[in-house]
């Protein structure tokens, strides 16, 4: 025993070294995608009501209590639904099944707790690899949590385990589908919509889904025949009765349209869209009274949306009424200021009411609009100068094309964000860390800046800034790996090891594509002795970026390492 500790001392002591190669940030900041995708803004479909999810979140757990005649899980069971979830909580802790940690992250979730329900439903998977609730409920919270992608690697794992194409199955895949239209990903969500519909042929749900799917690709003849099957299933469906009268509105069909969104209207009254698009419908077809009545009515139930607003402008304005459409162009400009759609109609109303002083201001502020929107316009042009510059390691010429952008839209939080980049590379870390700081005040919610910002207080030996501002990009962008690659650098630093590893599985979780948090990962395995799992992570690491020099030499050093305790 004596021998083994003596030689494991000394194997723990040739592996120290690798720390020295230093936890990796994240190479380096990187400038952003020049476009977003277009992504859903609440994911495809109505989101579950909580009384609706709770019901079902019970519902799970009868049918789990039916597989133990455990004593433990009864009584928790029991407790949960009188409202005793700590003592129902405490009971599953001690309950080693799959079903009971499954059980145990309902519970956790229930009271608020999402970090420690996320923990319960992983332990009833590494159990149960092949559990289908358990993987649900962990990928419906990580999504909750704003982590899709980590969502869609828990989903994939367990679809691979679970085979049988049953109702199980279909949940998570729908789900799946659901996590990439939250990233953007609409190929990926089609392509198992389209091979859900061969499936389920009679499910409604799945037609909707794949419209909704396909309007996002702007598919709108694809996305009307899903929407019209889906209503042969279901004909009184609102959402899909809305969805397939926007299709039909995008490929100028206003009167077939027309019926589905009276429909719609005759379902719920109270809708102000519903009356909006109707009005909208019955406008290009010339009905103007009928859109008068319905844009009316949507300016009732909802008299702070600008596009209600001005349409029943324009409405009125084709009518012959201008003295009763000046109130709504007025509304529609003080709602949209920055509109010049909005000034100018404002301005052609108010000159023929005989008011030119007004009309000559409105239609200065649009072509007062119209300028800075033609400086923004060359403004972009000089950022995407300056990301090539940038990629071609042109710093210096990078540096002058975004401050040329910033000449003409100085108000742009990007610009100053790349510009603080450029300035890092050019060893002026003042220059960066004022860039950075005038990016976050004008976009409080750019993590990209604040993780910038944290590597640079963290090179200064400013530990507490540091980590404060990682902190505050995750908050803002919770799926932000390089953020917890961050952190998980400074915590490793720090000799906080353990938070360290979480942050850095957390960052493979979000990005399984990023390399860093593996080798990262690997380095604070190979401080703790445990060289296989980090020659695992450094192997992940070069399998992702064969060409990462740290990578290849901290595996270098503990296969060597290995080899010489044979």
């Amino acid at each position: 025993m004596q021998g083994y500790e003596s030689k494991r001392g000394a194997r723990t002591r040739r592996i120290l070294p690798l720390i020295s190669l230093g936890i990796w940030l994240q190479a380096r900041p990187v400038l952003p995608q020049t476009t977003d995708l277009e992504r859903y803004p609440k994911g495809p479909g109505t989101s579950e009501g909580e009384p609706e999810r709770a019901a079902r979140e019970l519902g799970s757990l009868d049918s789990l209590s039916q597989t133990t005649e455990d004593e433990r899980y009864q009584k928790a069971l029991a407790d949960f639904r009188a409202g005793k979830l700590e003592q129902a909580a405490r009971e599953l802790r001690v309950l080693d099944s799959a079903v009971a940690r499954n059980a145990l992250g309902v519970v956790l979730e229930t009271m608020g707790d999402h970090g420690g329900a996320l923990g319960a439903f992983q332990d009833a998977l590494r159990l149960q690899p092949d559990f289908a609730g358990a993987a649900y409920n962990a990928a419906k919270l990580l999504i909750r949590e704003g982590r899709p992608a980590a969502a869609i690697s828990q989903l994939q794992s367990t679809l691979q385990r679970h085979r049988q194409p049953d109702e199980a199955a279909f949940s998570l895949q729908m789900l799946l589908v659901e996590a990439y239209a939250s990233l953007g990903q609409n190929q990926r969500a089609v392509a198992i919509l389209e091979e859900l519909s061969k499936q389920k042929p009679d499910s409604a749900k799945v037609h909707f889904y794949l419209a909704m799917a396909y309007v996002t690709s702007e598919l709108f003849e694809a996305a009307a025949g899903q929407y019209r099957e889906g209503l042969r299933l279901e004909p009184k469906n609102g959402a899909g009765l809305m969805g397939y009268a926007k299709a039909l509105l995008k490929l100028k069909k206003s009167s077939q349209a027309t019926p589905y969104l009276q429909e719609y209207v005759r379902l719920k009254p109270d809708d102000a869209e519903g009356h909006y698009y109707l009005g909208r419908a019955l406008r290009d077809t010339g009905r103007l009274k009928e859109a008068i009545e319905e844009l009316s009515q949507a300016a009732r139930l909802s008299p702070e949306d600008y596009f209600v607003r001005y349409h029943l402008g324009m409405a009125l304005w084709e009518a012959g009424r201008p003295q009763e459409a000046l109130p709504h162009f007025t509304a529609a400009e003080r709602l949209n200021p920055d509109d010049i759609q909005a000034h100018s109609s404002l301005a052609r109303v108010l000159r023929a009411l005989g008011k030119e002083e007004e009309a000559r201001k409105e239609s200065e502020a649009a072509e007062r609009l119209g300028v800075s929107k033609s400086r923004q316009d060359q403004a972009s042009f000089h950022i995407a100068r300056g990301n090539l510059f940038f990629e071609h390691g042109d710093f210096k010429a990078a540096a002058g094309a975004f401050r040329q952008s910033l000449e003409l839209d100085p108000q742009n939080a990007r610009a100053h964000y790349n510009l603080g980049l450029v300035l890092d590379r050019l060893n002026d870390p003042q220059g960066a860390q004022r860039e950075f700081a005038k990016a976050i005040a004008l976009d409080p919610k750019l993590a990209l800046a604040y993780n910038a910002e944290g590597a640079l207080e963290l090179k200064s030996g400013h530990i507490t800034k540091a980590q404060a501002a990682f902190q505050q990009a995750i908050r803002v962008d919770p799926q932000y790996a390089e953020a917890k690659n961050s952190l998980g650098t400074l915590y490793a630093k720090l000799g906080r090891n353990a938070e360290a590893v979480s942050l850095f599985r957390e960052a493979v979780e979000d990005s399984p594509d990023y390399p860093q948090p593996y080798l990262n990962w690997g380095l604070v395995l190979a401080s703790q002795g445990d060289l296989s799992r980090a020659k695992e992570m450094f192997e992940k690491a070069l399998r992702l970026s064969p060409n990462l020099p740290e990578a290849r030499k901290a595996l270098q050093m503990v296969e060597e390492t290995l080899k010489g305790q044979h």
